[in-house]
């Protein structure tokens, strides 16, 4: 073979050697781009199911709310009452679509941190949520866990 055909025999066998070896690098690299995508895949699938027992978990917990919500209603009709006029609140924020920081910024006029018995009252009329003397003591009651004021956690 003629030396001249050797070089360039030579030449591109080192191009492709090269070529070779790229591709090995990308191949390495697509192994290890595969190798952490099924490590997010088995992830992605603890994560889904981790989120559904949690969603079932949180099925029960309301169904058991709402049991214990109706025994407390037939035990205690005061507590239903306050349920009756929770709802009508509920339901009128989320007509407003407002948020419970919301809320308790609107209700608190002084910015004190706190909602006192007057400005609830005033609250509630201006939510046109009308209550007599005793539903209004119910409900302040059920909201104002320390027997203070109300503060946000309260709300919360």
């Amino acid at each position: 073979m003629p030396e001249d055909d050797y070089k360039l025999v030579r030449s591109k066998l080192e191009v492709m050697q090269e070529q070779y070896a790229d591709m090995r690098v990308k191949e390495a690299n697509q192994l290890k781009k595969i190798a952490a995508l099924e490590i997010n895949e088995r992830e992605l699938f603890i994560k889904t199911e981790e989120n559904k027992d949690l969603k079932e978990e949180l099925l029960e917990i309301e169904v058991e709310t709402e049991i214990l919500k109706k025994r407390l209603e037939e035990l205690d009709p005061t507590f239903k009452r306050f349920q009756m006029i929770f709802r009508q609140i509920v339901e009128v924020l989320k007509s407003k679509n407002v948020s419970p920081l919301k809320v308790f910024e609107l209700f608190d006029t002084n910015r004190n941190g706190k909602i006192s018995r007057i400005e609830f009252e005033q609250a509630m009329n201006n939510m046109q949520i009308f209550l007599n003397k005793g539903e209004m003591d119910t409900v302040y009651i059920y909201i104002d866990v320390d027997g203070f004021e109300i503060t946000f956690l309260c709300i919360v």
